[in-house]
């Protein structure tokens, strides 16, 4: 059985700029530690429900919708940009695309940006094994 979170997970690890400006341990999946490194930019993966039938054969699922919200946060506006934009790209490179609802926001109580977006993607026909 696949893992879409640690496939997305590991897809992020080869993007270059999240290797420079995110350590693996800085990329969590549902919510990220209150004990966690909060100086340095972050990375939070929610999936945004489970898994659904998105093609439907003879009684069967055929393919598979998964949709996902990537955080990006930190202290830096611009690294938290840039960041977004190398998930983007990663995710583009899985064939997700990006939906129109997200955040773009400054927390004045942490004092971190924090730029939230929205991927969803429909699996190849057959490839339900998750």
């Amino acid at each position: 059985m696949k893992d879409m979170l640690m496939i997305i997970y590991n897809q992020l690890l080869t993007n270059a700029v999240v290797k420079d400006k995110v350590t693996s341990d800085r990329i969590k999946f549902y919510d990220y530690p209150e004990t966690g490194d909060v100086d340095n930019p972050f990375i939070v993966i929610s999936p945004l429900g489970v898994p659904s039938g998105s093609v439907i054969g003879s009684d069967k699922e055929l393919s598979l919708r998964f949709s996902y919200q990537i955080d990006v946060q930190g202290k830096d506006r611009l690294a938290v940009k840039q960041i977004q934009n190398a998930v983007k790209i990663t995710m583009g490179n899985l064939r997700y695309v990006q939906l129109p609802e997200g955040i773009d926001t400054y927390f004045n109580e942490t004092k971190r940006f924090l730029d939230a977006r929205r991927y969803r993607k429909n699996t190849e026909l057959y490839d339900t094994d998750y």
